[in-house]
């Protein structure tokens, strides 16, 4: 738990008001509001989905604020409340309005705990929530750049403002205690739906729908890897990778599946133009069926340029049995299996993950199926999302007590 009220100034006018002192309330059922950014396809986003669906079927009540996105959908068929506020935005004065309506939000919603997680809302949800007397938890998913910064890093600190600061890793409670000592986060790593990411689950027919969308020969093998096209994901190094593999490539009959959303910036447009004149390389959207793809594929890729802070993709295609090369950066490190199969590489050597991959490619399936049955236990004991939800339900009961 982590107290940090000297990180963040004080609520604005109109962030509380009548009827907003949580404190006189003392529920049994709890309400609680998660808030994030936008609602698309990240690892935080899935966590907020099985945190949503976690309160329901503890018999809370739980709704989510954010921006939108294709997973509100998800969020409103689960049950609950969705409640759409420009909470991406960082305008100071867009923030203060977004404290008033969550304000007013708590007050008609009967909400007991917030739950920020990203930097912008948690501003204004620790104004709303000093304004009302409500408890404020926080997650860090990042570690976050600037702190040499008197200003950014107020900016950030108000990740640890709130009454309950959790780290979704080991490396981002380093990163949490390195830079405000004050504060013991609570490490709860993100998790996974471990009967969903379950190669045993996934059938011929979904298979043969994902290598239909890729448009991919029944021989051809898939070395996948899937982000949204951003400098940071190492897009650029799986074209240098790509190049470096022509002739191996071919012959293999293997292809690199660069596979995410591409939003209308110049990376992306660099991207396509890089990957133009290169065979065996391709660039299709984000594929909704997560486990069929993996299961698709004969080795994942996750060559982050930036220390992520946990590492949603080698831990289902970990779950999923399937061969993983992973940056040497940030927590990849710590949800990596200790399994031959499993591999971290130099994130900046595009001949380093050269070899890997052909390392890979030599490894007998004897020893790659005993890999498979190694990772899945290793994810099972570490990375069960229901573990995730039930720890973080009980910081929201434990607030709730006090």
């Amino acid at each position: 738990m982590a107290g940090g009220g000297r990180c963040a100034a004080q609520p604005p006018r109109g962030a509380g008001g009548a009827g907003c002192d949580w404190r006189a309330r003392k529920p049994m059922t709890l309400t609680v509001a998660q808030i994030i950014p936008r609602l698309e396809s990240g690892g935080a986003e899935q966590a907020v989905l099985a945190v949503h669906r976690g309160l329901l079927q503890a018999g809370h009540r739980a709704i989510v604020v954010s921006s939108g996105g294709r997973m509100v959908e998800k969020i409103l068929a689960l049950g609950g409340d969705h409640v759409q506020l420009p909470v991406h935005g960082k305008n100071p004065l867009q923030l203060i309005k977004n404290a008033q309506s969550l304000g007013r939000m708590i007050r008609q919603k009967n909400i007991h705990v917030l739950h920020a997680r990203s930097r912008a809302p948690a501003h204004s949800a620790l104004w709303a929530a000093r304004a009302c007397g409500l408890p404020l938890v926080t997650t860090v998913h990042a570690a976050y750049k600037g702190n040499e910064n008197f200003l950014k890093k107020h900016y950030n600190g108000v990740m640890v403002a709130g009454q309950a600061t959790i780290a979704i890793s080991h490396y981002i409670a380093g990163y949490v205690r390195q830079h405000w000592p004050h504060v013991a986060p609570t490490i709860i790593p993100r998790g996974i739906d471990v009967t969903r990411f379950d190669g045993a689950a996934v059938g011929a027919d979904r298979l043969k729908a994902v290598r239909a969308l890729w448009r991919v020969d029944d021989d051809e093998k898939i070395i996948f890897f899937p982000a949204r096209v951003s400098r940071i994901k190492g897009h650029e190094m799986v074209v240098r990778i790509a190049r470096a593999l022509q002739p191996w490539l071919k012959k293999n009959n293997a292809t690199l599946m660069m596979a995410g959303d591409v939003q209308a910036d110049h990376f992306a447009e660099e991207i396509k133009f890089l990957t133009a004149p290169l065979s065996h390389i391709r660039m299709v959207p984000h594929v909704a069926d997560m486990p069929a793809a993996y299961a698709a594929s004969q080795l994942v890729l996750v060559p982050s340029q930036v220390p992520e802070g946990f590492g949603r993709v080698p831990v289902e295609a970990a779950a999923m049995g399937v061969p993983v090369l992973a940056s040497n950066l940030g927590a990849l490190p710590e949800v990596m299996p200790n399994t031959p199969c499993h591999t971290l590489v130099p994130h900046d050597d595009a001949a380093a993950w050269a070899r890997a991959i052909q390392a890979m490619w030599e490894i007998s399936q004897d020893e790659k199926a005993k890999a498979a049955a190694a990772a899945r236990h290793f994810v099972t004991q570490h990375y069960d999302e229901h573990r995730m939800v039930a720890e973080t339900l009980k910081i929201y009961e434990n607030l709730a007590k006090k």
